[in-house]
């Protein structure tokens, strides 16, 4: 094996580096195009984006480097095509996937968009109509409809959709059974209609869950790993012993050189042997691997001339056993110079320290990629079973939060701000804080205009601060009050209105993927907490109502019972009424009969 053929591995080790940051690179992109691009209303009004035109470029050059290492002697000789042609087939499938993606995501659409504004449009003509016909009954069917909708587009859980459809079909038998028209029926069904097919979208994307386009991307960028790691593999086991086969020429080499030197000699004089023969023992050695001390330089002439190249040869190749020691405990800084770092053996062991230290801080990135992604999906999932724990209270919930977010971003105290309105003006209240290991219990309250809190509100951008104003925050511990190095404040969004504000403070500064994955947090936090408001909104409506309709029932039964009493008060009279006109009748009778009397006894006593 030349050093040229080592040179070649070197270079396709470097590609399939090459190939494995790529691959890298291209899941990014994805995951980010996904993300950012699904909330980004410029995406859905051009169906253009940044991320698009990446991925486009990235799946362009890893087709260049793949081409280059399909023509590389080493493939061909280690029978890896198939592979090779394999991840030509996997990067094919991303490229076709993430076109459906593209297709999926503009179709779900956002807001004003798409089969989002679609499904929008409808739950507006519904309301409409329960407002004009003032149906609270039917109102209220409507908003825990609309918490199913939200619990399944949060949650990813087919059950909400079975509880929506249970739920749907109450409301049109109420809605029927109260003879209401104005089309509801027809608005309703679309609702539904829409509901589902933009649910359906969602499960085609595979957002989060183990299904959908998003899912199957991943699957390939698992397949390719794969084969990139094996192939790596197989390349580096034939690149390392095809340069421990040249090492063994080379110090053949060696080896046979200065016996020849000493054949000569031996023939040209005899005078010459003894040193020749110290010599051969001092090559038979370096043969063996083992290095003398430097050979004393007793004369000037051709024998004493042989000396210093030959010290020479000895330095070098124990600075090459020195230089080989410290590349493998991987440092990659060492200055030990081997045959003036020129040459083909000098040139090639620095060629091959750089390349080794390029392999080492790709590795390294992406360990730490790794480390990153590992932090922060572990961070999403135990915020996710935070919030699925059941408070039940929003200031519960918030306390819970600002907690366990303070502890797991290593961090010194937060606090968690949330939104409330008092005569139609807003203005934040500390809902939960977290300070050095213990939880602070105090009343907080600001305007919605006010201080840095209130400017991040108002912007709805997180706001990183390092050089924070004079008190404009302290952190106490048992040694007094001491100011943060750093400040973030993170806005609470959802459906574009801002509902609370988290403020985190720290004594270090916060890495770019950490504070990339509080705003996520964040975001969750402020779509689960609205949801959870609406619930607690729509519980107390349903007490209310039923409290209502039992107050219309008791008012129903006392009417009912004020009737009957009435109607039997009514009939008791009509019976007094006729007994005293039967007895004015009779006594009209006795009357008109004594009347009758007295006048036949004075017709009497006047004929007398």
């Amino acid at each position: 094996m030349t050093l040229r053929q080592i040179t070649f591995n070197f270079r396709l080790t470097s590609q399939l580096e090459h190939l494995s940051y790529l691959e890298i690179s291209l899941a990014r992109t994805e995951r980010d195009f996904l993300l950012y691009e699904s909330v980004n209303p410029k995406f859905f009004n051009t169906g253009q984006s940044a991320y698009i035109s990446s991925m486009d470029s990235l799946l362009r050059v890893n087709r260049q480097v793949l081409d280059n290492v399909s023509t590389n002697t080493i493939i061909k000789r280690l029978q890896l095509n198939s592979k090779i042609q394999l991840l030509s087939q996997h990067y094919s499938e991303i490229e076709q996937l993430f076109k459906n993606l593209q297709t999926a995501l503009f179709e779900y659409g956002f807001e004003n968009y798409g089969l989002s504004d679609v499904m929008r449009q409808h739950i507006h003509q519904v309301e409409q109509v329960l407002e004009k016909e003032h149906q609270y009954e039917l109102t209220s069917l409507m908003l825990t409809l609309r918490r199913y909708e939200k619990d399944f587009m949060l949650r990813k859980d087919k059950r909400y959709l079975e509880r929506f459809d249970n739920t749907y079909d109450i409301f049109i038998q109420r809605m029927r059974k109260m003879g209401i028209n104005s089309g509801l029926d027809e608005k309703a069904r679309n609702y539904q209609k829409a509901f589902h097919q933009l649910a359906a979208k969602d499960m085609e994307i595979g957002n989060s869950s183990e299904q959908g386009l998003a899912y199957r991307i991943n699957q390939q960028f698992s397949y390719i790993n794969h084969l990139l790691n094996s192939t790596r593999e197989e390349v580096t086991r034939y690149s390392t012993k095809r340069v421990r086969n040249l090492m063994i020429v080379l110090i053949g080499a060696f080896i046979i050189l200065p016996f020849s030197i000493i054949f000569i000699y031996q023939r040209l004089s005899g005078r010459l042997l003894s040193k020749l023969l110290s010599f051969r023992d001092y090559i038979v050695k370096l043969g063996e691997g083992t290095l003398p001390e430097s050979i004393e330089k007793q004369s000037n002439d051709e024998i004493g001339q042989m000396v210093d190249p030959i010290n020479n040869l000895t330095m070098n190749l124990r600075n090459t056993r020195d230089f080989a020691i410290e590349v493998g405990k991987g440092n990659f800084n060492t200055h030990i110079d081997v045959f003036g770092n020129k040459g083909d053996l000098g040139g090639s062991l620095i060629q091959m320290k750089n390349q080794l230290e390029e392999v080492a801080k790709q590795q390294e990135i992406q360990k730490n990629e790794e480390s990153q992604r590992t932090w922060t999906a572990e961070g999403l999932a135990l915020f996710a079973r935070i919030m699925r724990t059941g408070n039940t209270s929003v200031n519960e919930l918030a306390v819970d939060i600002i907690i366990n977010l303070v502890k797991y971003m290593g961090l010194t105290q937060g606090g968690l701000y949330l939104m409330e309105k008092e005569n139609e003006i807003p203005y934040f209240v500390l809902a939960g804080c977290y300070a050095y290991n213990r939880q602070k219990y105090h009343q907080q309250k600001m305007a919605f205009n006010e201080g840095l809190i209130g400017a991040c509100a108002m912007e709805k951008e997180p706001i990183y601060m390092t050089d924070l104003p004079q008190n404009y925050v302290s952190i106490t511990s048992g040694s007094g009050n001491t100011n943060p190095d750093c400040l973030v404040l993170l806005p609470l969004i959802y459906e574009n209105e801002v509902c609370g504000v988290i403020e985190l403070a720290g004594f270090k500064s916060i890495e770019p993927y950490r504070r990339e994955f509080a705003l996520r947090i964040a975001e969750t936090i402020a779509a689960h907490i609205s949801v959870m408001r609406i619930n607690i909104n729509t519980a107390e409506l349903l007490k209310k109502s039923e409290e209502l309709a039992e107050n219309l029932r008791q008012q129903e039964e006392e009417l009912k019972q004020n009737m009957e009493e009435m109607i039997a008060t009514q009939e008791e009279s009509e019976r007094v009424i006729q007994s005293l006109k039967r007895e004015i009748i009779q006594k009209d009778h006795i009357i008109n009969q004594f009347d009758m009397n007295i006048l036949l006894s004075d017709l009497q006593i006047i004929n007398q």
